[in-house]
């Protein structure tokens, strides 16, 4: 599989307040201050760091009002998911559309993922996936993701 995100699903409010973010060991990877990045090469980078499970660079990723809605019901906000990383070993992020408004990137696509959710499986086929990344601070900020993926 090529490497993509795993869960990501129906996407809250796109006007979440997101300032230059808490303070991190780790910087996020590079494609992150490059304005003119894609919603799939920002998706990309955060789904390696949840392979490598890098909790630090995955801090430096997500904003401060991050929150993750996911297919089977559960959600997260920043702190929460940050305590429990869902465990991904593989993925493959397909048919990637995004838009961009006022610093909003907003980008849906299909992902295909080896991925446990507090140590459920989830299913392996493609599933409807949303992101959404705002730039603040020199820099983009994931700030709210959605998966419609569910358990096996």
């Amino acid at each position: 599989m090529r490497r993509a995100l795993p869960a990501v699903a129906a996407v809250a409010a796109l006007g979440l307040a997101v300032g230059t973010g808490p303070a991190s060991a780790a910087a996020p990877p590079p494609v992150f201050t490059r304005a003119s990045a894609t919603g799939g090469q920002l998706f990309r980078a955060y789904s390696d760091a949840l392979v490598a499970r890098d909790k630090a660079r995955i801090r430096a990723i997500l904003g401060p009002s991050f929150m993750i809605q996911r297919g089977n019901g559960s959600w997260a906000n920043r702190a929460t998911y940050l305590a429990d990383l869902p465990a991904l070993r593989d993925y493959a992020l397909t048919q990637v559309h995004q838009s961009r408004s006022r610093g909003t990137l907003t980008m849906v696509g299909l992902t295909t993922a080896d991925l446990m959710v507090d140590g459920v499986p989830f299913r392996t086929t493609p599933a409807p996936m949303m992101a959404v990344f705002r730039w603040s601070g020199g820099r983009w900020w994931l700030v709210a993701q959605g998966n419609f993926n569910t358990p096996k």
